[in-house]
């Protein structure tokens, strides 16, 4: 085989690579944040239910492309020390019961919580209605993150953080970013950061202490959500919720996300 014909194949092999692995890597990152166990079985399954999604049809997720995912992720097999890891649920109750004792102290109207959730916003149904055989095409990889914030009351629904990959996409040239609807963040990953989370918070720190109103913000304890030495909220008082309770504490995982997780490239977790 001529050696123009192997470097053209490896490129091929490396494209259709890179747009699994980057699903894949978002899905491990999540499942990591949340406790989820992962085998090399299951990373293949996601692998290969990531290339489906993207009809992608010459993919294999061989061990040997799940070994190189994991060195390149610095991922390995560790055996579980104790039950710390896992989610406590003998003291729901009790995470529950300090949770209400904090809500006490707040309106409602003044508690909120926010979470992110990562949104492939090109992604085509994989069904249609037709009257004859219809093809598929090749599916987008194009996604973005949002980070939504509603108070307990839901009468009150903060202006989304929208995460897009660029600073200045087309259909966005020269449309100033304060006329948006969302607040306009950028990073070549898309991904929430610790520097977009600090200069969120501080935003909605000031806005309310304009308004002269201490809020409660609960919010999962993603290493994303660190504040910055030095910075100090004055009128938000931010709870960290429990490693690996979420998805039974946080509100935002049982209502508002559950609206768009069909999007997510993290959606069977």
């Amino acid at each position: 085989m001529p050696k123009t014909q192997n470097i053209k194949i490896l490129r091929t092999q490396i494209a259709i690579g890179k747009e699994i692995e980057e699903a894949l890597t978002l899905w491990v990152l999540k499942a990591l944040e949340n406790g989820v166990d992962i085998s090399d079985q299951v990373l293949h399954e996601k692998a290969m239910m990531f290339a489906s999604l993207y009809r992608i049809e010459n993919f294999k997720g061989s061990n040997s492309w799940i070994g190189r995912f994991k060195k390149r992720h610095n991922l390995s097999c560790y055996l579980k020390q104790g039950e710390a890891a896992s989610a406590p649920l003998e003291k729901l109750d009790e995470f529950r019961e300090e949770l209400q004792d904090l809500i006490r102290e707040y309106s409602l109207n003044d508690v909120f919580n926010c979470d992110e959730t990562g949104l492939y916003w090109k992604i085509e149904p994989k069904r249609t209605i037709s009257n004859k055989p219809v093809s598929g095409r090749k599916q987008s990889k194009d996604w973005v993150t949002i980070l939504l914030c509603s108070n307990a009351t839901g009468t009150e629904k903060l202006k989304p953080a929208f995460i897009h990959k660029y600073k200045n996409p087309r259909p966005l040239k020269n449309l100033p970013k304060l006329s948006l609807s969302v607040e306009y963040y950028w990073n070549v990953k898309a991904w929430m950061q610790v520097s977009i989370w600090n200069d969120w918070i501080r935003q909605l720190d000031a806005t309310m202490r304009l308004k002269e109103r201490k809020i409660l913000l609960l919010v999962d304890n993603a290493p994303v959500h660190a504040l910055y030495e030095g910075v100090k909220l004055t009128n938000i008082e931010i709870k960290f919720l429990p490693p690996n309770t979420t998805a039974h504490l946080q509100p935002c995982d049982k209502g508002t996300l559950s609206k768009i997780a069909p999007s997510k490239p993290y959606q069977s977790l």
